[in-house]
């Protein structure tokens, strides 16, 4: 291969595989805020509660959202590293905290009604469904660049996916509890984590 060739093969890979954008990203979670105003019903003491404990409820998976979202586009670079594990674990063990602080403050009884599967189905549901256009964005953008570890960049993909649609979602939950939204909205979460790993090894990748 001659100079001139090796410079010509350097620049069609550039051009091949480039940088992800936020940009549209951020445009289909306003996309799914519309959505969401449109087919969920805010709760109506919404702007008191942003106040108090939603506040909590809402900035966890938005910050989740944001970091996940980050670690996945950087390890769309070929060869890159993220410390996906470390971010993860310090997410967990943030979630975990809230979890056994409400067990340890709330009294037996409320713990006993923390729990309703009509709520649990209903978040289920409405996680995935609005974090499913900011997914596939993220996807489409994730495959401009050229992964060296296409799950991983998946997971964390579905992972900022199920931040954003657990943030929207909160907006109408009207349930505040740890007891219910940490292991509730966890598993939504999760779910579409997994589902972003599974898609990542068969859709990312060089």
């Amino acid at each position: 291969m001659t100079t001139e060739e090796l410079i010509a093969a350097m620049a069609a890979d550039r051009r091949r595989h480039r940088p992800p954008r936020w940009g549209p990203v951020v445009m289909a979670a306003l996309v799914s805020a519309a959505l969401f105003g449109l087919f969920w019903s805010p709760r109506p003491d919404l702007a008191t509660a942003l106040a108090g404990a939603l506040l909590v409820k809402t900035a966890f998976p938005l910050a989740l959202a944001a970091t996940a979202l980050a670690l996945a586009f950087r390890l769309a670079r070929p060869a890159a590293w993220a410390p996906v594990r470390p971010a993860l674990a310090l997410a967990g063990l943030a979630a975990l905290g809230l979890l056994a602080g409400a067990i340890t403050l709330q009294p037996t009884a409320v713990r006993a009604e923390a729990w309703s599967e009509a709520r649990l189905a209903l978040c289920l549901v409405s996680i995935p469904a609005l974090g499913a256009l900011p997914m596939a964005t993220a996807f489409h953008q994730l495959r401009r660049g050229a992964s060296s570890d296409p799950a991983r960049t998946g997971l964390c993909a579905g992972l900022a996916a199920g931040g954003i649609g657990a943030m929207l979602y909160s907006l109408a939950c009207s349930d505040d509890s740890p007891l219910f939204f940490v292991p509730a909205y966890g598993a939504a979460i999760i779910g579409m984590g997994e589902l972003g790993q599974i898609l990542g090894r068969r859709c990312l990748g060089i």
